[in-house]
């Protein structure tokens, strides 16, 4: 993935990252509340050199000064002086944990000491503090004592002793919920990284053209309010979801000239991808355009297709098959569109031996006086092989999946049973793309306000006549069938 693709995943999978701030924020202020406030004292000790004016020795003992401020420092760490600040305040506490809340410091080219001791309490920090000074006062005077009685040559001189703490040093609220944000974000694009990389599901038109081989005919926008409204003829003509199936008519058209597509199959590779509304919407779209559409409810397991146009499905394909009744008794024209609409009949006991008998053959001769493309509502590939044995009397198939939703894995078997039986893959169609974002852009499915110029006002005005007239607001299965 190049930087601009992280980008990307990041606008795409934003609330993956936002959750990993919010919740590292959330922990870090739980965790900060519940800790001990920690307060801090400090004092400053100033190292001289006992020495004559004479110039040299001025000199000379200043870096004597700087040379012994480095040790000092680490005087105020040892054991032997927090023994001594023990004893002075008679404190209940250890040697070792008093040396690990002491810190020291020197001022960079001073001969100025900074020490610094941590506390719950502000008194006890203000008083070990002071006593750290004192004590160490002491302690180089009786180290740097030479024989004779002489004076020390150096000398350690308390010049600023500890205040009283009113501000705890510790925890730092704002520090640690900004620290836990910055960590939680990139800990959310982490895990969105890794669950991009590990998704195997179908997201895009190379994942199409690359897994099946044949070209992505069109991508159609999720819309929320497709479960109430399914149809484009409810949508405004020139809505994303319109356009959309619009372009798909066009690639229909233009997929191979030479061998044009009169009967077409279009399945899906497991239940609830969308082929049901795919054949409903595409079938309105060529009627609209004023293509004779033939559209047939083969899916004989769990028909959908009636509730989607509002066609009764009592009697219909099944019914002729078995030669009950003719073409023509069941036949349904779909409002003023030329358009017609097969339902399934009743559900046989064995679907596929039904589809691929010599009766429907002859169905399919009959239908093909009525319409110049008939489509097929047909049952997903991988539980059933009904799809396969129409599939081999058509043209060819439209496979159509979901997007992040159908998995490479399926669609390759999928593409397998077709190829297994010499079947025409015609194209694809990515489902229920994200219809916000750079992901709606990238599909093309919007034109920048590209209006078809077969479609007018009159069209739609019959198409919404049709839908009152043999689509009642029942049918609502939604998207996914």
């Amino acid at each position: 993935m190049e930087f601009r693709d992280y980008l990307l995943l990041a606008r795409r999978k934003w609330w993956i990252v936002l959750a990993g701030g919010v919740l590292a924020v959330a922990l870090a202020g739980a965790v900060t509340l519940r800790m001990t406030p920690r307060y801090t004292a400090t004092i400053k000790l100033f190292v001289s050199a006992e020495g004559t004016q004479n110039p040299m020795a001025v000199y000379q003992g200043a870096t004597f000064s700087e040379q012994r401020a480095k040790s000092y420092a680490d005087l105020l760490g040892s054991r032997r002086l927090a023994l001594a600040v023990i004893g002075e305040l008679r404190l209940r506490t250890g040697a070792e944990r008093l040396r690990s809340q002491v810190r020291t410091e020197i001022v960079p080219d001073t001969v100025i000491i900074k020490a610094s001791y941590t506390d719950p309490s502000p008194r006890r920090a203000q008083l070990v503090a002071d006593a750290l000074g004192r004590q160490l006062t002491l302690l180089v005077s009786d180290l740097e004592r030479s024989g004779r009685g002489r004076p020390a040559p150096v000398k350690v001189t308390l010049v600023d002793p500890a205040e009283l703490p009113r501000v705890p040093s510790s925890p730092h609220l704002l520090l640690n919920l900004l620290s836990a944000l910055g960590a939680g974000l990139l800990l959310g694009f982490g895990f969105a990284v890794l669950r991009e990389h590990l998704d195997r599901s179908v997201k895009s038109a190379d994942q199409l053209n690359g897994l099946t081989g044949a070209p992505m005919l069109g991508a159609i926008c999720h819309d929320p309010k497709a479960a109430k409204r399914p149809l484009v003829v409810h949508l405004d003509s020139h809505a994303a979801r319109s356009e959309a199936f619009r372009q798909l008519r066009t690639s229909l058209r233009f997929v191979d000239v030479g061998t044009p597509v009169k009967r077409l199959v279009v399945t899906s590779c497991r239940p609830g991808e969308g082929k049901s509304t795919t054949v409903s919407n595409l079938a309105i779209t060529l009627a609209q355009a004023g293509q004779r559409v033939a559209v047939v409810d083969a899916d004989l397991r769990r028909p959908r297709l009636g509730e989607y146009l509002g066609i009764e499905g009592a009697a219909g394909l099944t019914d002729v098959l078995i030669g009950r009744t003719g073409l023509d008794t069941v036949l349904r024209r779909w409002g003023d569109l030329p358009m017609w609409v097969l339902p399934s009949g009743p559900v046989p006991p064995n679907p596929s031996e039904i589809l691929g008998s010599a009766r429907m053959r002859t169905v399919l001769e009959e239908l093909g006086e009525h319409a110049d493309i008939i489509l097929f509502d047909a049952p997903p590939l991988l539980p059933v092989t009904d799809a396969v044995v129409l599939s081999r009397l058509c043209d060819g198939a439209l496979l159509v999946a979901r997007h992040g939703s159908t998995l490479q894995e399926q669609l390759r078997r999928a593409v397998a049973m077709l190829r297994d039986v010499d079947v025409r893959i015609v194209g694809t169609l990515l489902n229920m793309v994200p219809g916000k974002g750079h992901e709606s852009y990238r599909y093309g499915y919007r034109h920048y306000g590209y209006h078809e110029p077969s479609v007018d006002a009159e069209l739609d005005a019959l198409s919404k006549e049709a839908v009152a007239t043999a689509a009642p607001s029942g049918a609502a299965a939604g998207e996914a069938d």
